[in-house]
């Protein structure tokens, strides 16, 4: 995903699977260039993080079976 005008960006391999503790996992990179007019680190930064995610399912509410008022 291009960032900061097409100067940076956000790069990465996400890997989707069915595990019981994760559904998505990867590695990915965050630059920032330099900027030395911007307000937040005008010296740039490069970040690696590790992406983890879950999937979200809404039809599955514990325990409600009438959420109306009566």
């Amino acid at each position: 995903m291009p960032l900061y005008g097409g100067r940076g960006l956000l790069l990465g391999w996400l890997t989707f699977t069915n595990r019981a503790t994760d559904d998505l996992a990867g590695l990915v990179s965050w630059i920032k260039p330099t900027k030395p007019l911007t307000k937040y680190y005008p010296g740039g930064f490069t970040n690696e993080s590790v992406a983890l995610g879950c999937r979200y399912d809404t039809n599955q509410v514990w325990g409600l079976t009438n959420t109306l008022p009566t």
